[in-house]
């Protein structure tokens, strides 16, 4: 329950942004001068409310105070106080120019930035628990205590000290970034900013306040900013605008290489890797633009490459060249999270296994069940879960003995307790009209349900395709079963997770949907799953079994009556199933590669139909 404008809270810092039970007072009425929370973890247990304009009003009247709603209206700050809690009708537009990182959007650059949105802070959607950030800081730097922020919640939020306005920023410094692309200020800037409003609402790989900082201060390599502003540019609504994109493209690779190979730059920077991480998979259609062979250009900005770049990076050998950097900390710790979460679901696709050394540390055995994740944590664990299905299923002697029957079973009991403690607001979309605040959450539901439900089917992936050991016993034949009902779960799930976003996008009436600002996830996990249930339908007309293959070998099985007719209504419900999904793909309308996605999934959808037509005309003849 979220405490009103003026109350004092009693929870301290630390449980009050994790949103756990804090039992600070009654431990100080014992003696004990610490919460049981902070004494486990050896950290400050404090109450900062100097700086809440709301108990200072509360303490000069106390009829000014105004309730948070949970709908997440908040009342900007230097503004006069009410009585009555603020209206919809007044509060959504200023919500709506807001970003998830509270920082000013492209339509309110021209007005000062008063403070952070209330529900954006209290809600944690962007904040990332201190044991997230030890087992990054485990995984990646080697020694955590060597990091003096290690036990120190990570909120994306913008510090106070470092709220800007894009507005502020001189252009006359920045000129030959955009007339060497044949561009003009108002173009590149727009597509900088469109970034941050649109494509890091469920990715955010860097601090847009931060950014904005060093962009103004001159501090961030030109790769960063060429990378951030061809990541935009698809936002724009110019018609060259994929051309515009592969132009940035090609000033990001002549930028990075330039630096990559400059004598004595020594160790990376923290902005170069930043910018490797936004233009990791990114598809080059123009001529190299480097002296480097096209084979090597791959292979630099590869994801393997970003992995080993990161794994070499250490905050202490880089002080000399990061510490200028805004927030780097910070930054270093988003950096991590979307390098561990990337290299575990892009191995998991391919079969490959992970050059990111395991850690003794279990984070998903570690957090509590009853606690209220963010985004980022929740993302973080499932992330720690395909990890470890690939590191059971990519061996060898799992390609040659089969999956065993323990690794499935341990697997769906992971998964099992990852959605147990998933909070609530992540888990289930509003049913209710949208309203224009709530993009960003809906968004990242989307994200965890589609990434959940790609898990499912990576297991039955493997288990088709190696089989599971020792099958003939009936725990073989169990875990056959078992994957086949959790595999159809899953994409039923799905169905109608592409079905509420179709019907949120109309209600919503934006500029851009909802896979179209999370193309590289939601976008192509559709697509995979368009292709599954064509291959599935394409099965079953051919007579080939769909499930446990068990069934098809009991001896003395006949056709119920009736069967034929049951079949046929199964196989139009995969075709219009894979159809929803090919639709889905569709709607990712400002993204070029998106019609290389589609072609992928009408290689296998185009067969299913024809099929199913010709035995239609087989059984009308």
């Amino acid at each position: 329950m979220r405490l009103k404008r003026g109350l004092e809270r009693e929870s301290c810092d630390f449980c009050h942004r994790r949103k756990i039970r804090c039992d600070r007072s009654s431990r100080l009425a014992g003696g004990e001068p610490k919460c049981s929370q902070c004494d486990l973890r050896q950290i400050a247990c404090s109450v900062d409310d100097s700086n809440d304009v709301r108990i200072q009003r509360r303490k000069q009247t106390r009829s000014a105070h105004v309730a948070i709603s949970d709908s997440g209206y908040f009342q900007e700050a230097g503004s006069a106080p009410s009585k009555d809690a603020p209206s919809t009708a007044t509060l959504e537009p200023a919500i709506a120019n807001l970003t998830p990182q509270g920082t000013i959007s492209p339509d309110t650059h021209n007005t000062p930035f008063t403070g952070t949105p209330s529900f954006l802070l209290s809600d944690n959607l962007f904040d990332l628990s201190a044991d997230s950030i030890l087992f990054l800081d485990q995984i990646f730097m080697g020694d955590p205590s060597s990091s003096e922020w290690t036990n120190t919640p990570l909120s994306l939020a913008p510090s106070q000290d470092q709220l800007i306005s894009e507005a502020l920023s001189p252009d006359d410094q920045h000129h030959e970034l955009w007339e060497s692309c044949n561009m003009d200020s108002a173009t590149f800037k727009a597509a900088l900013r469109l970034y941050f409003t649109h494509a890091a609402l469920c990715l955010p790989i860097l601090l847009q306040d931060a950014f904005w900082l060093d962009y103004e201060s001159n501090r961030c390599c030109h790769a960063l900013i060429y990378a951030i502003a061809c990541r935009g540019m698809p936002f724009t609504d110019l018609p060259d605008k994929w051309e515009m994109q592969q132009r940035l493209a090609n000033k990001f690779k002549e930028s990075f290489f330039e630096h990559q190979s400059t004598p004595g730059r020594g160790t990376d920077r923290l902005d170069d890797i930043e910018a490797l991480a936004l233009m990791t998979n990114f598809q080059y259609e123009n001529s190299t633009a480097s002296s480097l062979p096209a084979h090597m250009e791959t292979l630099f900005l590869s994801l393997d490459s970003l992995v080993m770049m990161t794994l070499q990076y250490r905050l202490e050998e880089n002080a000399s060249s990061s510490s200028s950097l805004s927030r780097a900390p910070e930054r270093r710790t988003l950096l991590f999270w979307h390098v561990y979460g990337l290299d575990a679901f892009n191995n998991l696709d391919h079969k490959k296994l992970s050059r990111i050394p395991d850690t003794d540390i279990d984070i998903t055995a570690s957090l509590p069940r009853n606690e209220a994740h963010s985004y980022l944590d929740a993302i973080l664990s499932l992330a720690i879960i395909a990890r470890n299905m690939g590191q059971k299923f990519c061996t060898a002697t799992c390609r040659r003995q089969g999956v065993k029957l323990a690794d499935v079973e341990a697997l769906y009991r992971q998964l099992d307790s990852w959605r147990a403690r998933c909070p609530d607001y992540l888990r289930h979309c509003d049913s209710g009209r949208p309203s224009r605040t709530d993009v960003h959450v809906q968004l990242q539901r989307c994200v965890m349900r589609l990434l959940e439900a790609s898990c499912y089917l990576q297991i039955q992936g493997f288990v088709d395709e190696y089989g599971i050991c020792q099958e003939a016993n009936l725990g073989g034949e169990m875990a056959c079963f078992r994957v086949e009902y959790e595999s159809v779960r899953a994409v039923r799930d799905a169905v109608d997770m592409c079905n509420w976003m179709a019907r949120y996008d109309n209600d919503r009436r934006g500029t851009h949907t909802l896979v179209d600002l999370a193309p590289n996830i939601l976008r192509d996990i559709c697509a995979g799953l368009g292709v599954w249930a064509s291959i599935r339908g394409t099965k079953l007309i051919k007579g080939e079994s769909v499930s446990s293959p068990y069934v098809i070998k009991i001896k003395g099985w006949r056709e119920p009556a009736g069967a034929e007719d049951a079949k046929k209504r199964k196989l139009w419900e995969y075709l219009d199933t894979a159809k929803l999904f090919r639709s889905t793909v569709a709607r990712a309308v400002s993204h070029k590669d998106t019609d290389k996605t589609l072609e992928r999934v009408d290689e296998f959808l185009g067969p299913f139909m024809d099929n199913l037509e010709q035995m239609q005309a087989d059984t009308v003849g």
